[in-house]
């Protein structure tokens, strides 16, 4: 790997499928001039331990991460919340504070979206919050989508990055969303970790990867 600019920001991402991979290569080139922005992708549900071992150099993909702790600035886990994965999070609450032990001035982040990637991917285009939790749910949200971006398949470059053009609408499609959803929910946003929490068992419709992208705008002076 190259050697990191001081001038940038490193952002390592972690995601779940080729649908995320693709999604994020869009913005490691849209803001490559203050980021730089590194996708790695863990499929299957071992996405948090998998990481751990990838930064700890017991995995496979160790060897494509220089990991030296002080040029990490951000770590993003990129992931859809399942019921079927619901009673994990005590686990993932381990592994993200072992994270942090490698360098507490990194910043985690967790791009969650409800049920599949797609219902983030349908916020660039319209403002939807019924539940995302059944297989006919996210069914329901893929055709949806793909009623709008008939390209549209799974890990699809093309369809990916025109859906990403459209990131400001998706970025207030979700803020508004979040905010009814912990509003109504009476969910504790004092402390991101509870907050995320709380959104893990949620019932609710919701995504946080706007958060993400709102970071990498307010890095960037030059770009909105």
């Amino acid at each position: 790997m190259r050697k990191l600019k001081k001038s940038k920001k490193y952002v390592l991402v972690a995601c779940e499928g080729p649908s995320e991979e693709e999604y994020i290569k869009y913005f490691k080139k849209k803001f490559n001039s203050v980021a730089d922005i590194y996708p790695i992708v863990i499929t299957g549900s071992k996405l948090f331990p998998e990481l751990m071992r990838t930064l700890t150099g017991t995995s496979r993909k160790s060897c494509n991460i220089e990991l030296v702790g002080s040029n990490i600035d951000e770590i993003w886990l990129f992931f859809d919340v399942e019921a079927k994965d619901k009673s994990n999070w005590n686990n993932h609450k381990r592994i993200l504070r072992q994270l942090q032990t490698y360098n507490k001035n990194m910043n985690i982040r967790l791009l969650m979206t409800s049920g599949c990637v797609e219902y983030w991917f349908l916020l660039h285009y319209k403002k939807k919050g019924s539940p995302v939790i059944t297989e006919s749910e996210k069914d329901w949200v893929i055709n949806e989508l793909k009623s709008l971006v008939p390209s549209y398949e799974k890990g699809d470059q093309k369809s990916t990055c025109q859906i990403a053009e459209n990131y400001k609408t998706a970025i207030k499609n979700s803020d508004s969303i979040l905010c009814q959803v912990i509003r109504e929910e009476n969910i504790n946003d004092k402390k991101e970790l509870d907050r995320n929490a709380q959104l893990f068992i949620s019932q609710r419709a919701f995504s946080t990867v706007h958060e993400a992208l709102n970071y990498l705008i307010s890095i960037s002076p030059n770009i909105s």
